[in-house]
């Protein structure tokens, strides 16, 4: 299957989930169609090829669940679902999405005041002609002695 299919796929789910749930039902009511004929084929009795290829599909829903799980579709949805929840949360408490919105705020404020300074003093270059020259000089002097520390003083 092409990304293109699976892109088409995935936004039908999203938009239409009914109609992708009774495409899921068809294929997979197809597969144990042809499945079973392929076992009567082979010379199994109908009822014996049809308990056959059920044993072999497994649970029907559990074969859809993990045909949803696959796509991307499912974790968008999942997003999605948590974003809501988030949002139904947040109107619940206003308090506390108040503090929230505040303490991220601030967290990101001090965040790019604390990378400016730094990429300021740090990491941008010199505003200097050949700027990796340029050196510090600098002279110790030593300290005077007082005169009560003299010897013989």
């Amino acid at each position: 299957m092409t990304w293109i299919h699976r892109i088409r796929g995935g936004i039908i789910a999203l938009l239409r989930p009914k109609r992708a749930e009774q495409e899921l039902d068809d294929e997979l009511r197809a597969f144990l169609d042809a499945s079973v004929e392929h076992k009567v084929q082979s010379g199994m009795r109908r009822e014996d090829a049809t308990r056959a290829a059920r044993l072999e599909l497994g649970s029907h829903t559990s074969v859809k669940d993990a045909v949803r799980d696959a796509g991307w579709e499912s974790w968008v949805e999942s997003v999605w679902r948590d974003i809501t929840y988030a949002g139904r949360s947040f109107r619940r408490s206003p308090g506390f999405t108040v503090v929230a919105v505040l303490t991220l705020g601030v967290g990101i404020g001090a965040t790019t005041a604390i990378f400016s300074v730094v990429h300021g003093v740090l990491l941008k270059p010199l505003p200097y002609l050949d700027s990796g020259r340029i050196v510090r000089l600098y002279m110790n002097m030593p300290a005077a002695e007082s005169p009560s520390k003299r010897p013989g003083g």
